[in-house]
């Protein structure tokens, strides 16, 4: 969906013979951005200061259970996960976020099925934009404990 309103937007600014430099600039910007995003195998979502999803790369949805990015534009992290919960306690994320703009911490992250997953997770403010960036890498639990496991002996 996103893919597709930038290739719109691009075909329009060509078709149209869109003059404004400054308007061709921004385009390219963001399809460059749009195609960086898709390509990295970083989980990265952004969402709106409400917690609306705007953008989902592959990565993130499938992390998260879902088969398509799509299906979590537009849609509330809350209504479709419960973030606040005892091991997530989102005052210590939203105090975070509001005195530093950032936040980096170990998050059980939800996923679609019920089986949640830990995650390293960096949520960052762009003020300007009135956005949150959000990236999550799940921890691998059998490593550590492997590391554990080799300490210990």
């Amino acid at each position: 969906m996103v893919e597709d309103n930038i290739s719109k937007i691009k075909y329009l600014v060509e078709k149209l013979n869109v003059r404004d430099q400054e308007l061709r600039d921004k385009v390219k910007r963001i399809s460059i951005l749009e195609t960086a995003f898709h390509r990295t195998g970083q989980p990265i979502a952004i969402l709106t200061l409400d917690n609306k999803y705007i953008f989902v790369n592959k990565s993130y949805a499938v992390n998260h259970g879902y088969k398509c990015p799509d299906e979590l534009i537009g849609k509330d992290v809350n209504d479709l996960f419960d973030i606040n919960t005892e091991d997530n306690p989102m005052d210590v994320i939203n105090e975070s976020l509001q005195n530093t703009g950032s936040w980096f911490g170990k998050y059980i992250c939800p996923h679609k099925s019920g089986k949640n997953f830990l995650a390293e997770v960096y949520l960052d403010i762009i003020e300007d934009e009135s956005i949150i960036i959000c990236t999550c890498n799940k921890v691998d639990c059998t490593i550590k404990n492997e590391k554990v496991k080799i300490l210990k002996s």
